[in-house]
């Protein structure tokens, strides 16, 4: 994190893009697929699909179901790790097995997820993620320290979700004038996280107390 909040706006959105561009990349295509689906319906009259079609399109959807399922069962081999949401443990600080069978600390992260967005939530003082929640107040398994959220996260966040929401009103009203203008949803919403989690990184994340 440190390293992050040293960024300059251009060095964060360099490695936001090598970091997130599959992800937006795929969203850009899944759009696209279901704009296609939605004008084939629109002229499904007009179009003359022969069996050799709907073979096809059996067999991709067998497949895409197979890779589904593969994918989930493999998630579900390291349960205690998809319970965590796929947040890294820091190298050096923690081990895997001090994390994955604390439950309170599972619960911790879990509430944390929402204000750290992709990031790990760690202790300040020590780095550790072996947290635990008393009220208001996070509480280090590792140091002993005990801090609180920054209040501007939330304001960040709640901004963020605002955007999304009006973003999203817009985009569905526009299917009424031409279902291609959902495509500019991705690039906008790309635009909007990159802006948001840059703002967020510059903001201090912890108010520290002593043990």
């Amino acid at each position: 994190m440190p390293e992050l909040e040293k960024m300059t706006f251009r060095q964060f959105a360099r490695r936001f893009i090598k970091t997130q561009w599959k992800l937006y990349a795929d969203a850009m295509i899944i759009f696209a697929i279901f704009i296609a689906i939605v004008e084939v319906i629109a002229n499904f009259d007009k179009i003359n699909l022969g069996s050799v079609f709907w073979i096809k399109l059996s067999l991709m959807a067998l497949i895409l179901l197979g890779v589904g399922i593969y994918f989930m069962e493999k998630n579900l081999q390291n349960y205690h790790y998809y319970k965590l949401k796929n947040k890294p443990i820091l190298k050096g600080v923690d081990t895997y097995n001090l994390v994955k069978d604390d439950f309170e600390i599972s619960v911790t992260l879990e509430d944390l997820k929402v204000k750290f967005n992709t990031f790990a939530p760690c202790c300040p003082n020590c780095h550790s993620q072996r947290l635990h929640q008393k009220i208001d107040k996070f509480h280090c398994q590792n140091c002993h320290h005990q801090f609180i959220i920054s209040p501007k996260l939330n304001n960040i966040n709640t901004h963020h979700l605002v955007i999304i929401y009006v973003l999203m009103f817009f985009i569905i009203r526009s299917l009424s004038d031409g279902s291609y203008l959902m495509l500019l949803f991705i690039p906008i919403l790309f635009l909007v996280n990159l802006s948001s989690q840059y703002y967020w990184c510059k903001t201090p994340k912890w108010k520290l107390q002593s043990p």
